[in-house]
């Protein structure tokens, strides 16, 4: 009587592999990577966070972003207490729009002052 055994098929080939869809990532922003939020081979959806870069420097950067609005907002509240009804239209910039007007400069603090806060707006956004 002939052996009868259970044979496994198998094929051993060479060659190369390739991924159908490839993605390439590349960060907004510089900084470490704390946590990796997917796992290899995962599939993930568009938009969903893969890692999360360690916040800290950019936490003070808005800190320093809102101090520097604070501070502008405040410089602009200090030069306008300081006016007299006439000076609040150089404020508003009337005068500025009459040719040969001349303005004393430390009336022009306040306008001066009234722009500050847009610039620590601007970083803190």
């Amino acid at each position: 009587m002939p052996l009868q055994q259970t044979v496994t098929p198998y094929l051993e080939a060479t060659g190369n592999t390739a991924s159908v869809n490839t993605v390439k990532l590349v960060a907004r922003v510089q900084g470490y990577v704390q946590e990796i939020k997917y796992k290899d081979g995962a599939q993930v959806k568009k938009g969903t966070p893969l890692f999360v870069i360690e916040p800290e420097p950019y936490k003070v950067k808005l800190d320093q972003a809102k101090a520097a609005e604070e501070g502008a907002q405040a410089t602009l509240v200090n030069a306008q207490a300081g006016l007299k009804p006439d000076d609040r239209v150089v404020v508003a910039g009337i005068l500025d729009a009459i040719p040969g007007q001349k303005v004393d400069p430390q009336r022009q603090t306040p306008k001066a002052a009234a722009m500050e806060p847009t610039a620590g707006q601007a970083g803190s956004k």
